[in-house]
């Protein structure tokens, strides 16, 4: 089996998902707050939600790709859109002794995983072998 370069955007995109979902099964623990029922805590429960969607859409999207399946560069562009606009909502803020806290639609590691998620799916279609227009 020779390796195609089609096969680096689904890598990609497989990384950057994996990386989602820790971000979104950590971001969701809360232990370091007063009282389990705050919330602020319902706000990361939705924010770490979000994040284990987008990660669950960019890994199926990169096996379907890595099954050459078409849909899957669809499915991994979804996630990298919707992961890179999710980051950039804020969906509750509040003032904790002065300082101001944030919550957005969904995590990210810096934005690398959404990133990577957002090169495979580019790299998917642009590597993609087509053939000829028939004359």
């Amino acid at each position: 089996m020779e390796l195609k370069l089609t096969m680096l955007s689904s890598f990609l995109s497989l990384i950057g998902g994996t990386v989602l979902l820790i971000v979104g099964l950590a971001g969701s623990q809360v232990y370091y707050y007063e009282s389990p029922i705050d919330i602020a805590n319902i706000f990361r429960y939705i924010n770490g939600g979000v994040s284990v969607i987008w990660a669950g859409l960019a890994i199926y999207g990169a096996v379907l790709a890595f099954r050459e399946n078409e849909n899957g560069k669809k499915y991994m562009l979804l996630a990298g859109i919707g992961g890179i606009i999710g980051t950039f909502i804020p969906i509750y803020i509040w003032d904790v002794n002065g300082w101001t806290q944030m919550i957005k639609l969904n995590g990210s590691a810096m934005f690398i995983d959404v990133v990577l998620i957002l090169i495979g799916a580019i790299l998917g279609y642009s590597l993609t072998e087509r053939e000829p227009p028939k004359e």
